[in-house]
């Protein structure tokens, strides 16, 4: 029964760490996105938080997208392929 008792209160140890750790990196991309001096290169539309620009790139062909976008917002402009960042021009 103490065994027991100690497996649950590592396991609930071990969930709320992973929640909190999340949470605190959910917390971190969304202030570093605002503050990040490439918010003023522009960007296409269509961006959704954290991934960003993946489901844009799945409703078509993605060379074509970013040919356009590269004749819409040259010399330079930002896209979010998803949990990262890219640079098109």
């Amino acid at each position: 029964m103490n065994v027991l008792f100690s497996v649950f209160i590592f396991a609930k140890f071990i969930f709320l760490s992973l929640l909190v750790s999340f949470t605190l990196w959910l917390v971190y991309k969304l202030i570093e996105e605002k503050l990040s001096p490439l918010q003023k290169i522009p960007s296409p539309p269509g961006k959704w938080p954290l991934v960003g620009h993946l489901f844009t790139f799945f409703r078509g062909d993605f060379l074509e997208l970013l040919q356009s976008w590269g004749e819409k917002y040259s010399p330079m402009f930002v896209y979010h392929p998803g949990f990262g960042l890219g640079i098109g021009g």
